[in-house]
């Protein structure tokens, strides 16, 4: 069972006639997460706190939360005009004995930082999956810097007493689809 709130989706399919022709048909939803206004600001917090020092588990509810994140720069050619810069994340959040996640999570930010260099960005198409229980997030439309070399990724979330939680994903390199 799959579980999405304001997801981008994606159909391709491939039709194929018996002389071995096919034709590539792509259909696309229009997810929140697409559109949302990048800023780019500063690596530290305005309270003074570098998201850098975030830690790579976090525990909430009594289960230990672990980060995976993979950046992509797809270079895939297109018809048409495309939106955005093509560099997106994906990150999954998981507890680490694979028990369900807890309850009452929201996700609030994702930031990705280079240098003195910060991305951050509110809208995401997040996936509730159920086997293995996870969640997945996806911003989309990065700043090219983020693409160059290692950033480190981190994720705001708070829970369901609405204590603020941040956790990261360290020397995340891009990867080029084509």
């Amino acid at each position: 069972m799959l579980w999405a709130k304001n997801a981008k989706v994606q159909l391709i399919v491939v039709l194929s006639i018996g002389t071995g022709t096919g034709w590539l048909l792509g259909a696309e939803g229009n997810g929140a997460g697409r559109n949302a206004a990048p800023v780019v600001t500063p690596a530290g917090q305005p309270d003074g706190k570098d998201l850098r020092e975030a830690p790579p588990t976090i525990t909430v509810d009594g289960k230990v939360l672990t980060i995976r994140a993979q950046i992509f720069n797809n270079r895939m050619p297109s018809f048409g005009h495309r939106e955005g810069t093509g560099i997106y994340f994906v990150i999954n959040l998981a507890t680490k004995d694979g028990t369900p996640m807890p309850d009452g999570l929201v996700f609030d930010t994702v930031c990705g930082i280079q240098g003195k260099n910060k991305w951050e960005t509110r809208g995401f198409d997040e996936l509730k999956i159920n086997k293995p229980p996870m969640v997945r997030i996806i911003p989309r439309n990065a700043p090219g810097w983020t693409a160059s070399s290692e950033i480190d990724v981190v994720v705001k979330l708070r829970d369901s007493a609405k204590k603020e939680h941040l956790i990261r994903a360290a020397g995340v390199g891009a990867r080029e689809v084509h």
